[in-house]
């Protein structure tokens, strides 16, 4: 069974959203751990949260149309609601085999 464009981007969908989680969570540890905020906990905190930020950013690069290398916009992240069959600039099924 060869892999689909859409099992791809659902691959790559599925890692940016663990790396959101996994950068989200110690956060909000060391936030609930410490009744007083440190300097320390702080700067953690804050660290994660940048972290967090700059995923978030990256995942708006990170689902490219493997045949236009064009961002594939917040449709295919919201694809639960309204599911795309096609990259809207190029046109390619998403369905069709990905070649590498």
């Amino acid at each position: 069974m060869k892999t689909t464009i859409r099992d791809s981007l659902a691959k790559k969908k599925r890692l940016w959203l663990f790396s959101l989680v996994a950068t989200c969570l110690p956060a909000l540890v060391v936030a609930a751990q410490t009744p007083q905020p440190t300097p320390v906990s702080m700067a953690i905190v804050g660290g994660l949260l940048l972290c967090f930020v700059i995923l978030g950013v990256a995942g708006q690069v990170f689902l490219r149309c493997p045949r236009c290398t064009r961002t594939i916009d917040p449709q295919f992240r919201l694809s639960h609601f309204n599911p795309i069959n096609y990259c809207p600039y190029c046109g390619v099924s998403i369905d069709e085999p990905l070649h590498r």
